[in-house]
């Protein structure tokens, strides 16, 4: 460097009077990092550009965040600790019509890892000799949640999925204030019962909405490891 930034002219640089260097007698930095910690290279930078035509060039292509001091001393940022999730048990309540789109749903939870989805597939999930209805309750009261899968051809239809409306919402009855053991979730657009509308529902036909289920599951995970931890 042809001209170095005397310590005069950096004294009467307002941007780095209250700079550690600059109130130095001899201008001797005792750390190298001085310079990013306190903020003083923007300026230093502008300065010795100024009086060098030669340096100009070279910091000119190098922007103010990226000197190597910057690079070696700025402090790395913390990614948020993830928080280990509990498995949640999610009984999975469906119309017989809509069994394509729940396998569909089941297999993308099950990819989770850490939900373990549970649905009576034409009877395949029931012991030979198990009394259905009496199976599907069990696995309910067993269940860490219930997902009900709402569709058009299912609200409006008189049968079982009704019953099991029913019982999800009497395990609901049973659940501390602030969490919830029901999520209701849109298969199509179709209106939600009304018994289930204090709940918010989920839309998987739309963008974000499998998303929007399984952040609610994750709250759920997240509220039996605290209670279990007790």
């Amino acid at each position: 460097m042809l001209r170095p930034v005397k310590l005069s002219r950096i004294k009467s640089t307002p941007a780095l009077a209250k700079w550690s260097f600059a109130g130095t007698v001899q201008g001797v930095m005792t750390h190298r990092r001085d310079v990013t910690e306190e903020g003083a290279w923007p300026a230093l930078r502008r300065l010795i550009i100024q009086g060098n035509r030669y340096a100009a060039s070279v910091l000119r292509a190098v922007p103010p965040t990226r000197n190597r001091y910057l690079k070696a001393t700025a402090p790395r940022k913390r990614k948020p600790k993830a928080i280990a999730k509990r498995p949640v048990r999610v009984f999975l309540s469906y119309g017989s019509k809509d069994l394509d789109q729940v396998q569909r749903l089941y297999r993308r939870l099950s990819r989770l890892g850490w939900v373990k989805p549970w649905f009576n597939k034409d009877g395949e999930s029931i012991k030979t000799g198990e009394e259905w209805e009496e199976a599907v309750g069990n696995a309910i009261q067993d269940s860490d949640a219930v997902v009900i899968c709402l569709s058009l051809s299912s609200v409006q239809r008189i049968g079982f999925f009704q019953t099991e409306i029913g019982r999800a919402l009497l395990m609901q009855e049973q659940q501390p204030e602030g969490t919830s053991f029901i999520s209701p979730v849109k298969l199509d657009e179709c209106e939600v019962p009304k018994r289930l509308a204090k709940w918010h529902c989920s839309e998987l036909f739309e963008r974000g909405g499998f998303k929007e289920l399984v952040a609610g599951l994750e709250r759920r995970s997240i509220f039996l490891k605290q209670i279990s931890s007790r």
